[in-house]
Order: structure tokens, then C-alpha cells, then sequence
């Protein structure tokens, strides 16, 4: 309220009053009332949502002000009905006393919450690194996966992830584009789930549309490592909603982001990556296209968000920075090169 120019000074002293389930229990029971004359507000709270306890309270501090305004004065009923001075002063209380709540809670979650925003009663999914402006009618369900295409495969599906844990491919893709938005996709509650058997990064275009076709607005399985995925097929079931930096749910996300960054370090020594699996070990540099597989047990050690730090670039530049002449010596002829015996001390095994 201070930073909204209102005049609180001196702030009253604050009462809660707890546990008077007799209050509570009546229908016109007390929520709050303000004392004019030791400038104190007490609030009861007993059975009640705490932003309705908070309402309240704002509530009160606008009679707060009109009280060092000196408006309070002469005003002998309770009844608005019977004083029109009090009727005002009333009318003003819930006014700016709802509004200062109503902009408070919209600074923390960068958007309206209100009963108006029924987000809550339906559900939500996420989806990092489009653009900031991206809106609904610019996803394209039927997209061919940008992954699997390298593969000359057809898979396809605008995916969709359940919330935004660390691991969160979701996060992955936002930390991967520096400027993206991170969004939430919210689709109505009565909308219709398609359970999906198997990997779901294995549907192709053909399937999608004909699950569409056939009623089915998104398709709930679980990815390659067993976790639950979800793909959007109807997006006129489907809102998209920005979540803004300044929201106390993006905070928690960049929170999450770095978690995984930690969690992620502790796999590579110093420039090296370490199999989760059997613990074997490479340099960054040595991993070529498939960086995270290991070549000793052909476990795949990709983060589930795909490369989301970035490491495959690292691992470009680091090349880069490297004559390979001067790192493999120059093979003076094939005969000679047929009685080298070869030894890769990293996996064990040797061949001739």
C-alpha cells in the first residue's frame, strides 16, 4: 500500500483472532473490524481461506486511512441503511480495500486471479522455448519432431509437459533459447485423454490425426524414461498463457533450472561425463554426435530435457580449439599401421 502512495502511517497494531469456531459457525458471524481509537485491526480467522483473511485485512486498512484522515468521526450505527456518511465511507472500504488486494495478487502470478480465472478447475501443461508472442493459433499439433526428423523418421506431436520440475523438458527447452517464453497450455477439464501404450515419442502424423478424428483432444503416456508426457491433438480445447518473469510460478522454474545444472555437474568430471550406468568415463570432446551414449554399455546418458546446458556446443568448441594433427600422430602407411596393437584404456578391451 506504501508503494501505491497510500497514506498507512503510523501502521495500526494487527490482532488475529484464532480458533473461535463459535464465531465461525455463525452465518453473520465477525471477520474483522478495525478500532478507530488505539488504531487496531483484528482479524478472525477461524474457518477461513487466507486470502479472504487477507481481503480483509485490506479492507480494514482503508478505514485505517480514512481514520488519519480524520473521516471516521460522527458516525453513530453500524447500519449503512441509516447513514449515508457511513454508506460511503463503507463503499470505499471495499472498493480501494478489494482492488489493493486485487493488484497485489496480480504482481505475484503475473495474471489475474480472481473467480474469474478458473485455471485451477481445469488442466494445465507447459511448454518451454517458443516465442514470448506465441499464441494458441500458432502451435502446430501435426508438427514433425525436429529430433526424429534428423533420423528421417516421422514422428510428430506438439509435446506437452506435466509441470515444471527439475528435469522438466520444458525447462530444458527454455534454458536452450535465450529470450523464449515459458508457457502453460490449459485444456478445458472435460476435455478427452487418449491412453497411449508405449514410448510416446514413437506417434507418428497419420496416428495423431486419426486420434483427433475420433474425439480425442490430448494423449496421456510416458516418455523413454518412463515418466509421464502428454501431446496436445485439439488445441480448440486448449489456452495459451504466458507466464510471466516476475510471477512467483517463473521464479520457481529458474529455481528448478538451476537444481538440474547442480544435479547435472555431478555426472561430469571436469570435462568428462560419466556413465550413470556402469561408470564409465570419456571426454566431452571424444562424444561426436552422440555425446551422452556410452560406448561400453550403450547406455544412453541424455537428460530427459535433451541437452540443456548446452554441453554438445561445448563440446564443438572445445574441438575447435584442438589441431587434430597434433593430437593423433600421422600414419606413416598402412602395412605399419596393421602391426599396431591398440589399447583403449577407458573401456577395458583391446583389438588388433
Amino acid at each position: 500500500m506504501i508503494k501505491k502512495g497510500m497514506n498507512i502511517l503510523p501502521l495500526p497494531k494487527v490482532i488475529f483472532k484464532h480458533g473461535d469456531q463459535e464465531n465461525a459457525s455463525q452465518f453473520l458471524g465477525k471477520t474483522a473490524y478495525y478500532s478507530p481509537s488505539d488504531m487496531t485491526v483484528v482479524l478472525y480467522t477461524e474457518g477461513r481461506h487466507p486470502k479472504d483473511i487477507v481481503r480483509s485485512f485490506a479492507h480494514e486498512m482503508v478505514h485505517h486511512i480514512q481514520n488519519l484522515e480524520d473521516r471516521l468521526e460522527n458516525i453513530s450505527t453500524t447500519n449503512t441503511m441509516e447513514d449515508d456518511n457511513l454508506n460511503d465511507i463503507e463503499r470505499e472500504a471495499y472498493t480501494r480495500g478489494n482492488m489493493a488486494f486485487r493488484n497485489w495478487t496480480d504482481s505475484l502470478d503475473g495474471e489475474e486471479v480472481s473467480s474469474l480465472n478458473e485455471d485451477e478447475n481445469n488442466l494445465t501443461f507447459y511448454h518451454g522455448g517458443l516465442p514470448i508472442d506465441f499464441t494458441i493459433s500458432d502451435i502446430d499439433p501435426f508438427r514433425k519432431a525436429g529430433r526424429q526428423s534428423k533420423k528421417g523418421k516421422d514422428y510428430a506431436g506438439f509435446y506437452m509437459s506435466p509441470d515444471l520440475k527439475p528435469n522438466s523438458f520444458a525447462l530444458g527447452y527454455h534454458k536452450n533459447k535465450p529470450g523464449s517464453g515459458l508457457h502453460k497450455i490449459i485444456l478445458d477439464k472435460d476435455s478427452k485423454a487418449y491412453e497411449h501404450d508405449g514410448e510416446m515419442e514413437r506417434i507418428s502424423t497419420l496416428e495423431l490425426k486419426s486420434l483427433l478424428n475420433k474425439g480425442y483432444d490430448y494423449i496421456k503416456g510416458k516418455n523413454l524414461f518412463g515418466k509421464p508426457e502428454f501431446i496436445l491433438l485439439n488445441k480448440k480445447k486448449a489456452t495459451l498463457k504466458l507466464i510471466k518473469p516476475n510471477s512467483i510460478e517463473y521464479k520457481t522454474a529458474i529455481k528448478n533450472i538451476k537444481e538440474e545444472v547442480t544435479s547435472l555437474n555431478e555426472k561430469i568430471v571436469g570435462e568428462k561425463i560419466e556413465c550413470d550406468n556402469c561408470g564409465w568415463s570419456w571426454n566431452i570432446v571424444d562424444g561426436g554426435d552422440d555425446l551422452y551414449m556410452c560406448h561400453k554399455c550403450g547406455h544412453d546418458n541424455e537428460p530427459e530435457s535433451g541437452d540443456p546446458f548446452g554441453l554438445k556446443a561445448y563440446a564443438r568448441e572445445l574441438m575447435e580449439d584442438f589441431n587434430i594433427e597434433d593430437i593423433k600422430p600421422a600414419t606413416k602407411s598402412l602395412e605399419e599401421q596393421e602391426r599396431v596393437r591398440i589399447f583403449n584404456p577407458n573401456c577395458g578391451c583391446d583389438k588388433t
